[in-house]
């Protein structure tokens, strides 16, 4: 999944509006509205918007198992993660 889908599943998850996740991130709904509208968000971005809903960024090794519930990052391909996004299966 892409980094803009995968912030939207957590907050589909963590029932955060753009207002709502805005407000965690001491910003607007207007700048989380513009960084939805972002071919893609840099780390840092992904980190502050993940961190303000309780997730963080890891990176590890893409052989070792992904852990279940957690998301894969990826350039927006179709594979296991590109369709469920979460649920501890690997991309390769």
């Amino acid at each position: 999944m892409k980094a803009v889908e995968i912030v939207k599943a957590v907050m589909k998850e963590k029932d955060f509006s753009n207002g709502k996740l805005g407000n965690a991130i001491e910003r607007n709904a207007d700048v989380v509205n513009k960084r939805f509208k972002q071919k893609d968000l840099t780390a840092g971005v992904l980190a502050e918007m993940l961190g303000a809903m309780g997730y963080k960024v890891v990176v590890m090794a893409a052989e070792d198992k992904t852990p279940a519930g957690a998301y894969v990052v990826d350039a927006g391909r179709i594979g296991n993660a590109g369709i469920a996004g979460a649920g501890g299966e690997n991309d390769g």
